[in-house]
């Protein structure tokens, strides 16, 4: 079965992206003001020499801060190799080659509407990974059976949709106060 695409990893390459850039300027502006003023702007040439020429390999403050570029460099490497979090949900269709999606936002809409049996004066639908969660408020004096044929509805129109991954329908009855 194909794919449904996945939000890019953004964070990370915008992260690496500006700090790379901020670097390359500075080094950039450096080199111009050497070539043309002989004398550093931004980075204090004789303190970074004479820094290291002080500390060897060895030191534990070069191992310290080479423990943290190299674990900075690892969670920038994961965050954009793990796979982002799907935008859309999957449903099944008849064909298995075919795979079509909808947002959490339209599952919720569509189920909200399936909600709104005979009886129901509002409802809300929260689409999770595993349940759907539905909220709905009664205008009658008697509700009985109104649970159970909100949670029918709902899961009826969650059967035709046929996500790919099951969800279960729980549901809560609240009774309008007049």
């Amino acid at each position: 079965m194909p794919a449904l695409p996945r939000r890019r990893r953004t964070l990370p390459a915008i992260v690496v992206a500006a700090v790379g850039a901020a670097v390359g300027a500075t080094v950039v502006i450096d080199v111009i003001a050497v070539a043309t003023i002989r004398r550093s702007l931004i980075w204090p040439y004789e303190q970074i020499g004479e820094l290291l020429r002080e500390n060897t390999w060895d030191t534990t403050v070069v191992l310290m801060i080479s423990a943290g570029v190299a674990l900075i460099g690892m969670l920038l490497l994961i965050a954009a190799a793990a796979p982002g979090r799907q935008k859309l949900q999957a449903l099944t269709t008849g064909d298995p080659d075919v795979v079509a999606g909808a947002t959490r936002r339209s599952l919720s809409r569509t189920l909200t509407e399936a909600a709104r049996v005979d009886g129901i004066a509002k409802a809300h639908v929260d689409v999770g990974r595993r349940r759907v969660k539905v909220t709905a408020t009664s205008y009658l004096r008697d509700p009985t059976g109104q649970r159970e044929a909100v949670t029918t509805a709902v899961t009826a129109r969650l059967d035709q949709l046929a996500p790919i991954r099951p969800r279960t329908v729980h549901t809560k009855l609240h009774r309008r106060k007049a």
